[in-house]
C-alpha cells in the first residue's frame, strides 16, 4: 500500500510499525466517527480498512494518562493521546504520532479530498 511505503521510507520505521500506527489511528476514528463517517474515510482510500486489524491492542478513548488528564482540564488533546499507548507497544516515540497523523492527513487529503480529510482531522486534534 503507498501510505504505508510513505511512513516506511519517510520515518524510517519499520513496516509493521507503519501498518500497526496507521492501524491504531483508524481505531481511533472508527471509535470517535459516527458510522457513515467513517465508511467515507474508509471509502476515500482503497485498503485502509485492512489496515484496521493491524492495530496493536489499546484504549481508543485513553487519553494518555497524567497528561491526559491535564489535557481535559486545559482543552483536551482528543485522538492523539489515545495514541500513546498504541504507539508505545509499537516501540515509538510519542513524537511519531504528529507525523504518522501528518503523512496519513495529507494522504488522506490527495486520495478522498479535503472534506474527507477534516472527518478525521477533527478526531485526532
Amino acid at each position: 500500500m503507498e501510505l504505508i511505503d510513505e511512513l516506511v521510507k519517510t520515518l524510517n520505521v519499520q513496516r509493521d510499525q507503519a501498518e500497526g500506527g496507521v492501524g491504531a489511528v483508524l481505531k481511533v476514528a472508527e471509535n470517535r466517527l459516527s458510522g457513515d463517517d467513517f465508511s467515507q474515510v474508509l471509502g476515500a482510500v482503497p485498503g485502509l480498512g485492512d489496515l484496521l486489524g493491524k492495530a496493536p491492542q489499546f484504549d481508543p478513548n485513553a487519553t494518555g494518562g497524567i497528561m491526559g488528564l491535564l489535557a481535559k482540564l486545559f482543552g483536551g488533546i482528543g485522538g492523539l493521546g489515545a495514541l500513546l499507548e498504541a504507539f508505545k507497544s509499537l516501540g515509538l516515540s510519542k513524537s511519531m504520532i504528529m507525523k504518522f497523523v501528518g503523512i496519513v492527513l495529507n494522504f488522506v487529503r490527495k486520495q478522498g479530498g479535503p472534506q474527507v480529510e477534516e472527518l478525521l482531522r477533527k478526531v485526532l486534534k
